[in-house]
Order: structure tokens, then sequence, then C-alpha cells
């Protein structure tokens, strides 16, 4: 059964969403200059720091996709 959806619980999804897209972007540049290092350096000691702020990153998006569609699927549309 769905809980019928507020213009509060609206906001807090938009903010979601909106944290989502920031670290999404973040990944993206993040991954970017990874990629553009030398290979000596990706697997070096600041390439292996890298890769794993990298995974925690991508953790944490889809840690706030699963939290989005949670409560998507909660609330009922207005």
């Amino acid at each position: 059964m769905s809980i019928k959806r507020s213009k509060e619980v609206n906001k807090h999804l938009s903010n979601i969403e909106a944290a989502k897209d920031f670290f999404e972007e973040m990944q993206s540049t993040r991954q970017e200059s990874f990629d553009n290092k030398s290979e000596k350096w990706q697997e070096g000691e600041k390439g292996a720091e890298e890769q794993e702020n990298l995974d925690a990153i991508e953790e944490i998006v889809s840690s706030l996709d699963d939290t989005h569609t949670n409560i998507d699927n909660l609330f009922e549309e207005l």
C-alpha cells in the first residue's frame, strides 16, 4: 500500500536526485582525470587510492539511486 506523496516528499526526492547528479558528475570528472594519468601512476599508491575513492563515489551514487527509487515506490503521486 502506498502513502500519499506530499510536496515535502517531492522536495526531498528532488534533493536526493540533485545529490546523485552532483556525485555522478564528480565521479565522471575524477574518472576522466584518472584515465588520463599514466599507467605507472594508476598502478601506484596514489592511483590505488584514487581508484578506492572512485569506487566509494560509485557506491554513493548507487545508494542515492536506490533511496530515490524506494521513496518513489513508497509514496504515491498526488
